[in-house]
């Protein structure tokens, strides 16, 4: 059986007493960023597939960012932009 879009959740799971998180996800572009950190850090990252194609991933909480968008002026963007022609 496929899931919908929207059942594909990613939920991410952590309390203040635990150094952990547990993530269940089924986004690929996610995982694919988690199988590279667990490449990098095997003893801090464990991976499980469930029989629904979700993965069940443990990393530390700490590795968890909230990050708004940067805003920038026009002023900033022109400067960026000069500096990725050189």
């Amino acid at each position: 059986m496929r899931l919908t879009a929207e059942e594909k959740e990613t939920i991410i799971n952590f309390n203040e007493a635990d150094a952990t998180a547990d993530i269940e996800v089924f986004s690929a572009r996610l995982m694919r960023e988690i199988r590279k950190a667990a490449e990098l850090y095997p003893d801090d990252v464990t991976i499980k597939e469930s029989s629904e194609g979700e993965y069940l991933v443990t990393l530390p909480k700490k590795w968890i960012k909230i990050r708004a968008p940067r805003i920038l002026t026009d002023e900033q963007r022109a400067e960026i932009a000069q500096r990725f022609k050189k």
